[in-house]
């Protein structure tokens, strides 16, 4: 049986139908995983430990103090500001001079 020719020019290649179907079942089948994944745990808030008070505390009022300026503390907080932040003193005094 022979196909006109304008039957020709207006079909779809069959090639390209089945791309179109891969595509449409790929697009079904992530946003079914999305919804019959579960869903992400829920965060708890823990409230701080007595040390991580007394840290909070005390680079608070260091950050009052100086102003949020690491130079303009003594020597000694300085040091005790470096341990308690294990090293982040500048961020955490400027963190909390922001507050």
């Amino acid at each position: 049986m022979a196909v006109s020719s304008s039957q020709k020019e207006g079909s779809v290649p069959p090639a390209l139908i089945a791309v179109a179907v891969a595509v449409v079942v790929a697009l079904a089948a992530m946003v079914g995983y999305k919804s019959l994944s579960p869903a992400a745990p829920e965060v708890a808030i823990v409230e701080q430990s007595p040390q991580a008070k007394e840290t909070s505390a005390f680079v608070a009022l260091k950050a009052k103090e100086s102003g949020g300026d690491i130079n303009k503390l003594s020597p000694a907080d300085r040091d005790k500001l470096q341990g308690l932040t294990m090293g982040h003193g500048e961020q955490a005094l400027k963190g909390a001079a922001k507050q």
